[in-house]
C-alpha cells in the first residue's frame, strides 16, 4: 500500500459533545459562549487514561485579556498556566516548564476564541482519534501506568510555531515525564498527524518508565530517544510517513550528519541539540537531522537484531543500540 506523506513537525462520546454559540455584547463585540468541558476518562487493559483540554481556562483568559491587554502575562499565568501546572506537575512542580518560551501568552485574542470554538465543535472526533491512538499504542507497548493527554489550541505567539506547526500537520506535542503529554492543535489538523504524534509522544512517556537513560541527555541520547519514538510510531502507523524523519537525500548527506553526531555525541548543551534539530547548511546539517539519523540507526538496529522486542529495545541505552546496530560500518 502506498504510504501517505504528511508534510511536517501533538469511541463514540455523544454525551460529551458541547456545542458553542456566539453572541454580540452591547459594544458589538462577539463573545464565544460554550458549555463547560468535562475531562474524558477511560480504562484500557487495567490502566486509566484521561483527556483534558484547557479551552475554558483559555476563554477566561481571553475575556480578561480583551480589557487588560497590558497584563497578558499575569492573566495568562493566573487563569491558564497555574491550573495546568498544578494539575500536570503537582503543587510544587513544573515552575520551570511553564516559564519557558513555549508558554508565551496568546496575543491574538480573536483568533484564540475562534480556534477554541472550532476545536470544541470537533471535540468528539478529536477524543475518538486520541483514544484509538492510545489503545493502538498500548497494544504494541503496554505502559506501567495510565497517561493524561492535555490539549491546548495552537498559539502562534510562541516563537517559530507559525512556521513549524503547518509543516507538522497542525499538531505538536511535548513530554516532560512518564505521566502526561502536552499537545497543541490547530483546528485544521490532519487526522494522520494527530494519531502518529500520539504514538510518538506516547513512546516518550513509556521510555521514561522503562529506560534508565539519562533524560538530561547527551546529543546521542537525544537522537536515540527520538529515533525510538519515530520507529515506534511508524510501527503503529506503517502507512503514514512524516517529512521530519524521511530518508536522507544521499549517503553522502547521511555521512556528514553522522560525522557531526560522532564528534559531538557526548555534548549536552541545548544549542547543539537545537542545531541538530533545526539544521545548519554551513555545517551540512539538513533540517530535522536529529530525527532522521535517530530513526535510521533504529531501522538498522532492528534489521540486525530482529529478535529484540519493542519493549526490550525501548529499555536499551543509546550506546548499546548504536553498537549493536553496527551503523558506523555502512560508511567504511
Amino acid at each position: 500500500m502506498k504510504k501517505k506523506w504528511l508534510v511536517l513537525m501533538w469511541l463514540w462520546l455523544p454525551s460529551l459533545l458541547l456545542l458553542g454559540c456566539t453572541n454580540e455584547n452591547s459594544n458589538g463585540k462577539t463573545e464565544v459562549k460554550t458549555s463547560p468541558d468535562v475531562p474524558v476518562t477511560f480504562e484500557y487493559k487495567q490502566q486509566e487514561y484521561e483527556i483534558r483540554n484547557f479551552y475554558d481556562e483559555l476563554l477566561e483568559y481571553a475575556e480578561k485579556a480583551d480589557s487588560q491587554s497590558d497584563q497578558l502575562n499575569e492573566i495568562y499565568r493566573e487563569h491558564v498556566l497555574e491550573p495546568f501546572r498544578i494539575h500536570a506537575f503537582g503543587e510544587m512542580g513544573g515552575y520551570s516548564a511553564i516559564s519557558s518560551w513555549h508558554f508565551a501568552p496568546p496575543e491574538d485574542i480573536k483568533e484564540l476564541e475562534e480556534d477554541i470554538k472550532a476545536l470544541k465543535k470537533r471535540k468528539n472526533k478529536i477524543n475518538t482519534l486520541i483514544i484509538e491512538a492510545l489503545k493502538e499504542s498500548a497494544d504494541k507497548l503496554p505502559p506501567d501506568e495510565g497517561k493524561t493527554i492535555y490539549l491546548f489550541p495552537a498559539n502562534y505567539s510562541v516563537p517559530g510555531l507559525s512556521y513549524s506547526l503547518p509543516l507538522m500537520g497542525g499538531v505538536t506535542g511535548r513530554v516532560w515525564n512518564e505521566d502526561f503529554v502536552f499537545f497543541r492543535l490547530d483546528p485544521s489538523f490532519e487526522k494522520e498527524s494527530l494519531q502518529y504524534m500520539i504514538a510518538h509522544e506516547y513512546h516518550h512517556t513509556v521510555n521514561f518508565e522503562k529506560s534508565k537513560e539519562n533524560h538530561s541527555e547527551t546529543l546521542l541520547e537525544a537522537v536515540m530517544i527520538e529515533g525510538k519514538a519515530e520507529l515506534f510510531a511508524e510501527t503503529v502507523y506503517p502507512d503514514v510517513e512524516v517529512s521530519w524523519s524521511k530518508p536522507f537525500i544521499s549517503q553522502q548527506s547521511e555521512q556528514k550528519v553522522w560525522n557531526y553526531l560522532k564528534e559531538n555525541q557526548n555534548l549536552t548543551n541545548v544549542e547543539i541539540k537545537s542545531e541538530f534539530t533545526n539544521g545548519n547548511p554551513r555545517k551540512n546539517l539538513p533540517q530535522w537531522s536529529l530525527y532522521r539519523i535517530g530513526k535510521r540507526i533504529m531501522e538498522i538496529f532492528v534489521d540486525n537484531n530482529p529478535d529484540i522486542s519493542i519493549q526490550d529495545w525501548t529499555k536499551l541505552p543509546a550506546r548499546e543500540i548504536l553498537s549493536k546496530s553496527k551503523y558506523e560500518e555502512k560508511f567504511k
